[in-house]
């Protein structure tokens, strides 16, 4: 009995039409949403005191870490075992990611859930790390090694590349955030579309801090966005490639509890979340059709 011959690797393999259809149209009904009931939808969900707020404000974002993790990992599993110093680099580069990573996923929850020990927070955060690191190496068994270094250069540059994004806007747009707004009486609501905030000198002078005015796009949101990259998992094994759009899904439905969680916490506005988590869904896709172009018809993979 034969084994069916699986199509080449593509980007379409790991996000299907169907897929993007789906998740794009989920961010324009929310942007366009948000363009027109933000700072009503926000008035009404705002509980900064909410649980679910809190937990997702501390947990949220671990995905874009813990994809540096499993990129550590492929890169340690996968080095260069013909050409020594590039297989030490890559081993270097890929322990220098997990602990990075490491470090952010087990302290960053302390800044949100204060009343929880921090040792307790590390422990967790050293076992989501670890997780992540023994289903990589497992998953990855039988991948041919250029392939798996290529997922772990997606796996890093994805998360870096969003993050870059997002900042640099966020300094450009200067938003003021849902609970400064709440909270101070000279400070008024801004919609998306408007960069630049004027009252923002006189704000900061009373004692605002510049954090306020970062509200567009969500870092939170982007960062959880990037549970989509569980795609890239489906290059590492072809008995996932049925699978791949339940694991967009899946990655899809951690992103909007994260960003519904920072509306609730006044974080952010509808359209700051929408934003950050089309950034970096438009990141994926793009790191997807450069990394797994289809071959030319001739050359044999």
């Amino acid at each position: 009995m034969t084994t069916p011959q699986l199509e080449p690797l593509t980007a379409r393999t790991l996000v299907s039409r169907r897929g993007i259809y789906i998740v794009t149209g989920v961010l324009v009904a929310l942007m366009l949403t948000g363009s027109l009931f933000d700072y009503a939808i926000s008035q009404n969900l705002y509980s900064p005191s909410n649980a679910f707020g809190i937990f997702f404000a501390a947990f949220g974002e671990a995905p874009a870490f813990l994809v540096w993790v499993a990129a550590g990992t492929l890169l340690i599993r996968h080095r260069n075992r013909e050409r020594r110093p590039i297989g030490v680099l890559q081993i270097v580069a890929g322990g220098v990611l997990i602990v990075l990573a490491t470090a952010a996923v087990a302290s960053m929850p302390s800044r949100y859930l204060t009343e929880v020990p921090p040792i307790l927070l590390g422990v967790i955060g050293v076992v989501l790390v670890a997780g992540t690191a023994v289903v990589t190496w497992r998953v990855s068994r039988e991948t041919d090694r250029r392939l798996a270094i290529r997922v772990a250069l997606v796996l890093f540059l994805v998360p870096f590349l969003q993050m870059l994004i997002v900042n640099i806007v966020k300094i450009f747009w200067e938003r003021p955030r849902m609970r400064m707004i709440d909270e101070t009486a000279e400070a008024g609501f801004m919609h998306w579309w408007l960069p630049g905030y004027e009252g923002k000198e006189a704000l900061l002078a009373a004692g605002i801090e510049g954090e306020e005015f970062k509200s567009f796009p969500s870092g939170h949101a982007a960062n959880g966005a990037v549970a989509m990259l569980l795609t890239a998992f489906v290059a590492l094994r072809d008995s996932l490639r049925p699978r791949a759009d339940l694991f967009l899904m899946l990655g899809f439905a951690w992103a909007l509890l994260v960003a519904l969680s920072r509306v609730i916490a006044g974080a952010h506005f509808l359209t700051d979340v929408t934003m950050g988590m089309a950034i970096t869904f438009v990141t994926i896709l793009v790191a997807y059709r450069l990394a797994f172009r289809p071959k030319p018809e001739g050359i044999e993979a």
